[in-house]
């Protein structure tokens, strides 16, 4: 048998261990408790912080649960959509916002983010509540409840009509200008300089494929001096970077090139279109530079002949009432032509 003192010290042991584990428990659960409550107290301070803001952007801001449903928004988002509080306390779903077409892609767009994948920025057609729609960008992050699980999608909602509409009209722009390019008697050719700073081809007209007498098609995409190897070897391509880059026009007259299927003698005039963006105009003006250089050698005869034949030229200008003598003729007249 154990001795009596002995079970009695087992005894107040064992008492003061379970007062020493209850104790120790007791506090632990206060400290939980503690704990939990400076959660709570943050994540309302956050909540209230994150409303405070929401209320002051000039764009709509929404929060939807996962399945859709409205459960948060601000007063930009009731003006734009034209919402009530009321509707949204009712179960408004944030799929009523846009048109029926988007609601599937809005839908898988959710699944997605909720699996952990981010699709970035989205793009949808929105609705407002009288039918009327217009197009948006959904700037979404998701949001998690305590445990880290994810509990809501909240996002920014961006009118991006003018945009749009800016788009639209820069689209029609360019169509308007391809048109003229391609109606354009004078060859055309447009550059785009690479932040590399290589120069490449990207389009062509057909004026300049028949003034040239080739299918420029091969050379889109390639750099100038490729494209067109003898003008590496002149200022060509340097004034063409600096039109794209500073905007100067620049043209010149008389550009010779002769290399493979291209011979001939070419008017110049460059200008830019857009930044890093430029377009070449050019005439073949070889037949004219030819009837120049006989029209200049034909005069060089004449005068040469006569002045052998000492046969003076005169002429005279009914319509200005002048005329005009040419130095043989001054001195056969024995007077100064000053």
């Amino acid at each position: 048998a154990v001795p009596t003192h002995k079970l009695v010290f087992r005894i107040v042991v064992l008492a003061l261990l379970l007062i020493f584990g209850f104790v120790v428990s007791q506090i632990l659960y206060k400290q939980e408790i503690k704990e939990q409550e400076a959660s709570r107290r943050a994540l309302e301070e956050s909540e209230r912080k994150f409303r405070e803001l929401a209320e002051l952007l000039p764009e709509p801001v929404f929060e939807i649960d996962l399945s859709f449903r409205l459960t948060y928004a601000n007063q930009r988002a009731y003006e734009l959509f034209g919402y009530t509080q009321q509707e949204l306390a009712a179960g408004l779903s944030g799929l009523d916002m846009v048109v029926p077409e988007d609601r599937e892609r809005a839908l898988s767009t959710l699944e997605k983010r909720v699996a952990g994948f981010n699709p970035g920025v989205m793009e949808y057609t929105a609705r407002r509540k009288d039918g009327s729609t217009f197009p948006m960008q959904f700037h979404a992050s998701l949001a998690m409840d305590e445990e880290g699980r994810p509990e809501s999608v909240r996002g920014i909602v961006i009118d991006i009509t003018d945009r749009k509409l800016a788009e639209e009209g820069l689209r029609e722009s360019e169509r308007r200008f391809r048109n003229i390019v391609e109606a354009s008697p004078m060859g055309v050719l447009l550059y785009e300089l690479k932040e590399s700073g290589v120069l490449v081809l990207e389009g062509a007209n057909t004026s300049a494929e028949r003034i040239l007498g080739i299918d420029l098609s091969p050379l889109i995409g390639e750099s100038i001096e490729r494209a067109f190897p003898l003008l590496a070897e002149t200022e060509v391509p340097a004034r063409f970077r600096e039109v794209a880059s500073e905007g100067t026009p620049w043209d010149t007259g008389g550009l010779h090139y002769q290399h493979g299927d291209i011979s001939g003698i070419y008017d110049v005039s460059a200008f830019q279109t857009a930044p890093n963006q430029m377009a070449v105009l050019f005439l073949d003006v070889t037949e004219k530079k030819k009837a120049e250089d006989d029209l200049r050698s034909s005069e060089e005869r004449l005068r040469l002949a006569t002045r052998s034949g000492r046969v003076g030229i005169w002429e005279y200008e009914i319509a200005l009432d002048r005329l005009e003598w040419d130095e043989l003729t001054f001195e056969l007249y024995g007077v100064s032509s000053h």
